[in-house]
């Protein structure tokens, strides 16, 4: 869940230090990312771990650049994690063990051998390269 009193006037900072201190993690940078985190929202949703009592909570979704960056950017929040005048905090991620292909099925609700359907000028087709002989 997102920290008491967590307002969206804090999500621009909490984005900005994200951001930092996965980027200061990398051991190597070869791709030369300068943005890790891509968005922080808060969302209202029910956690479905343990009895609650059906009581919504805001929590923050996180997107993240590349799949690969979901390890560590949990890692960090739970390890303890400090922004703006709040302490340090750990942070307990929800739903990060999901698999990217499926995170992208269930946001864009999509089922196992279901039709896609790609509307007009929504997608382009890519040119065919040579591979030479692999």
């Amino acid at each position: 869940p997102a920290p008491n009193g967590f307002k969206p006037d804090y999500l621009g900072e909490f984005k900005r230090e994200l951001n930092s201190v996965v980027l200061k993690d990398m051991r190597s940078n070869k791709d030369n990312i300068s943005i890790t985190v891509l968005a922080v929202d808060i969302t209202r949703k029910e956690s479905m771990y343990g009895y609650h009592g059906q009581r919504s909570l805001d929590f923050l979704r996180i997107t993240m650049a590349m799949p690969r960056l979901i390890a560590p950017a949990k890692r960090l929040l739970e390890q303890g994690f400090k922004f703006g005048h709040y302490p340090i905090q750990n942070y307990q991620a929800y739903e990060a063990n999901i698999d990217f292909e499926i995170r992208f099925m269930v946001d864009s609700d999509v089922v196992g051998c279901c039709w896609i359907e790609l509307p007009k000028g929504k997608y382009r087709v890519r040119e065919e390269k040579s591979h030479g002989d692999t």
